[in-house]
């Protein structure tokens, strides 16, 4: 039998010497998802990504001796094929309006659902020392290219070239980023490298993610509150000492209370027109925005008010969408809610069925913990970000829950 640290006397016996591992099937597939999580996210052409041609490379091999025993299907999938079920239905119920769009859009995320295979398939060869080291490497990276995007030696890439202080590195801004190097966190062990990640995470200026990775881990480390707290505090202290002026010219410093957020939330849900088509939605949330921003709030909230309430009102124009919602991406790329997000595009069963199958990674104790903890995080930061459908986040989700999922089912088998 063989354990989680992969150090039974077989496995011993049986893994490659030195670095022969990595002409192993397992080092090829390891090679290859660490790969695609440093690969930039910069198009090739209109609508294929350096990380595709990565998982293009990768597919071959995962294909090669492919051994279906050796990927589990844990209850959790069981209802996110069942989201992606609904989601077809959306898609092709709202062809006339979003044409092979809302297809493709079911595509990418079946797409980036098939590295649970890639992490499953690897379990078999990739003990979890090598998988962590693997992932701290990542995180070094990271740490590095930070460094050479604050010092101006990397180029900024993404939609926020644009903004002054915020770190992008290989994503499509600082809200993908952010996530994902809270995933990485997961598995580095190194208290240096966790630091450096720490220090990234604080350059996104992701508020909502620095929330959700403080709440789960004090969830699940409530004992450490007090310590966790102290530095910290010292830390934020000893930066304003520094430079006073940091905090107030931040988005810091924008933050506005609950009650603040419920009350705007309310005054513009009542509102906003109830929209009958997508070219309507497109007038309101895009065309005519900055007609009806008016400063007086966070401006960054605004935004994302103005589109929710629209959403959230389309869905009372008929049955089909207030049901299966008006299909995949038809809100564009920006809604900065991804609860919202689902609510428009699957309707109220669409969001039922993968509320079902977020409940089940959560809370089922027999699931992987990083992979419960990560879902957690997800549900948190889904209230102001898209991330349940951004290629590096998911992607590696489905990565690391393959790869835990199937060492898990190997270790009890």
């Amino acid at each position: 039998m063989t354990d989680l640290s992969g150090s039974s006397p077989l496995h011993r016996r049986t893994r490659p010497h030195g670095g022969a591992w990595v002409w192993t099937r397992g080092g090829m597939l390891l090679f290859g998802f660490t790969a695609f999580l440093l690969a930039p996210k910069i198009d090739v052409i209109s609508v294929l990504r350096i990380e595709d041609l990565v998982f293009l490379l990768v597919l071959p091999v995962l294909i090669w001796r492919y051994t279906p025993d050796r990927t589990p299907f844990p209850g959790y999938l069981k209802w996110y094929f069942a989201y992606l079920g609904l989601a077809t239905l959306s898609a092709i119920a709202n062809y006339s309006s979003l044409g092979l769009f809302g297809i493709i859009n079911v595509v990418r995320q079946v797409q980036y659902l098939i590295w649970f295979a890639v992490g499953a398939q690897m379990a078999a060869s990739i003990s979890t020392e090598r998988f962590h080291r693997a992932i701290t490497i990542v995180g070094i990276i990271f740490i590095l290219w930070w460094l050479g995007e604050m010092a101006g030696i990397i180029p900024k890439i993404g939609k926020f070239t644009g903004a002054q202080g915020r770190v992008t590195l290989n994503t499509s801004g600082p809200y993908e980023i952010s996530v994902v190097v809270v995933f990485v966190m997961l598995f580095v062990k190194n208290r240096a490298v966790l630091l450096g990640l720490i220090g990234i995470l604080i350059a996104t200026q992701s508020r909502i993610t620095l929330a959700a990775a403080l709440v789960v881990y004090l969830i699940k480390n409530p004992r450490n509150a007090l310590i966790v707290s102290v530095p910290v505090a010292l830390l934020v202290v000893t930066f304003l000492l520094l430079d006073p002026s940091a905090l107030a010219e931040s988005r810091f410093a924008e933050i506005m209370s609950p009650l603040e957020m419920w009350q705007a939330w309310r005054a513009q849900l009542l509102d906003a027109p109830v929209i009958v088509d997508l070219p309507e939605y497109r007038y309101y949330a895009y065309d005519s925005l900055w007609e009806q921003v008016d400063g007086n709030i966070d401006v960054s909230f605004e935004i994302r008010l103005i589109r929710w309430a629209l959403i959230v009102k389309s869905l009372t124009s008929d049955w089909m969408h207030l049901s299966i919602g008006w299909g995949p991406g038809a809100w564009g790329a920006a809604v900065d809610s991804h609860l919202i997000r689902f609510l428009g595009e699957v309707g109220v069963l669409g969001t039922a069925i993968f509320t079902a199958f977020v409940a089940v990674s959560v809370f089922h104790p027999g699931y992987p913990a990083p992979y419960r903890t990560a879902m957690m995080i997800l549900v948190i930061c889904s209230l102001f970000i898209d991330v349940m459908t951004s290629s590096k986040i998911m992607s590696f989700l489905w990565g690391f829950a393959g790869y835990t999922t199937a060492r898990m089912s190997r270790a009890s088998a």
